[in-house]
């Protein structure tokens, strides 16, 4: 699998805080969460920003096991079948807001409404059915500040 440039780790470390997009950590170590499966033996790609995250070793790992309803509901995980991580919009529980990643690292802030009807867009009632099972509370008033 072919990591992510230094550069392009430095975007998403700055774009998610230097934390944990999930638990908030900062003191665990940190690593380049891959939202969309890259498959057994990985990509000879290498990653863009809005198909990363940054997730602490823990979270990352849960992520494929125990959190993974809750990874899909808020876009730390993405489904292999979407052509397009940048797609399915992005939850920072640390920054409390919505939003679609960009291919150079930045980031569009969406209200909560807008990034789940996106969700929704993309997901069908699998979303409503991952939001429900996982019981994630879900803001209701847009933050502005990112």
């Amino acid at each position: 699998m072919v990591a992510p440039s230094a550069h392009d780790r430095g975007l998403v470390l700055l774009r998610d805080g230097q934390r944990c997009v999930a638990c908030h950590t900062r003191t665990s170590p940190l690593e380049m969460q891959h939202r969309q499966a890259v498959g057994a033996g990985g990509s000879k790609v290498r990653p863009r920003p809005h198909e990363l995250a940054t997730a602490c070793c823990t979270c990352n790992r849960r992520f494929e096991s125990d959190l993974q309803t809750e990874a899909l509901a808020l876009g730390w995980k993405v489904r292999r079948w979407v052509k397009d991580a940048g797609e399915v919009p992005m939850f920072n529980r640390p920054r409390a807001v919505w939003g679609r990643l960009t291919r150079e690292g930045g980031v569009v802030l969406l209200r909560p409404d807008d990034a789940i009807a996106r969700m929704r867009e993309v997901y069908g009632p699998d979303w409503d059915r991952w939001a429900a099972e996982s019981r994630i509370s879900l803001p209701t008033t847009e933050r502005n500040s990112l």
